[in-house]
């Protein structure tokens, strides 16, 4: 069997939404904490509800596309997801890891 690890990597406040297609979208925002990581997946949280899922396609800071943007900084990104993402959202940055499960 195995057993599949989540480790949240960061999260991020969206400010705004720059364009939205079938399904993806071109989104802004700022790192609260941890850090966003390119082509990592995503939760898209409203109201402490669960609204949805994505994964970061490309990720840019300054206009300059990067691998991570650490908290504290803005950042845009092109999210591929088929929620729609509204400002004030937040989005749970998250890493899996599939390893087998030791047994006991």
């Amino acid at each position: 069997p195995l057993d599949v690890v989540r480790t949240v990597l960061g999260r991020a406040k969206i400010k705004a939404i720059f364009r939205t297609e079938k399904e993806s979208m071109i989104i802004g925002g700022e790192v609260l904490e941890g850090k966003l990581v390119e082509k990592k997946k995503f939760e898209i949280w409203r109201d402490k509800q669960l609204l949805g899922d994505g994964k970061i396609d490309e990720l840019q800071q300054n206009k300059v596309e990067v691998n991570e943007v650490l908290g504290g900084s803005e950042f845009g990104i092109k999210a591929l997801t088929k929620t729609l993402i509204q400002a004030g959202d937040i989005l749970s940055v998250y890493d899996e890891t599939v390893r087998k499960k030791e047994a006991l």
